[in-house]
């Protein structure tokens, strides 16, 4: 019997001498893992805290937000209808304010056409009356200057008539347009001066 505990005792050698080289192997590994995990397991903790922190301060926004939309909602249904009154009014104003536009339009460029004929007119009357006064003054001018030349304060001076002014005979006026005016059309007579 003691031939089987010697064999048993060899056999139980080598399992030993694993066993322990395997005791010292996981040691050394739960002592590698201890630096590692730990602060894994600390920083996903820390993560999760302010993940969670980031999810709860999102969601409280949200609802403020929604609180804010659901109060501006509140505010233009409130005001819609005086706000569609008032767009109505202004329609109203501008169908109004065109059809006034487009009744007094023909009215004002038939006035602005009788001004500008009397324009024309104005014109025409003031070149005639220019050369008139030319007139007036050749005919006037030399009787007085005889008889400012016996006058013992006047002093000779050389006293040429001015030239005629230059009036063109080919002037047309523009032809009036047939108005139905309420205001009377000014007749002025025209006479060709030789």
């Amino acid at each position: 019997m003691t031939n089987n505990d010697d064999k048993n005792n060899t056999n139980d050698t080598p399992q030993l001498a694993h066993e322990e080289e395997l005791d010292k192997a996981i040691n050394t590994f739960q002592n590698r893992w201890k630096y590692a995990v730990f602060p894994a397991m600390i920083a996903f903790v820390i993560f999760s805290l302010f993940g969670f922190y980031l999810i709860f301060g999102m969601l409280q926004r949200m609802e403020d937000l929604s609180q804010d939309v659901s109060r501006m909602a509140d505010t233009i249904r409130d005001s819609l209808p005086a706000m569609q009154q008032n767009v109505s009014t202004m329609s109203n104003d501008m169908h109004q304010m065109n059809g006034v536009i487009a009744t007094s339009f023909p009215k004002l460029e038939k006035g602005v056409d009788e001004m500008s004929h009397s324009t024309a007119d104005m014109a025409q009357t003031t070149n005639t009356m220019g050369n008139s006064i030319w007139e007036l003054n050749q005919n006037v001018s030399k009787p007085l200057s005889m008889m400012n030349k016996m006058m013992p304060w006047s002093v000779q001076k050389n006293t040429a008539m001015p030239p005629r002014p230059s009036i063109n005979p080919n002037t047309v006026m523009p032809a009036r347009t047939p108005t139905t005016s309420s205001l009377p059309t000014p007749t002025i007579a025209y006479t060709k001066l030789s």
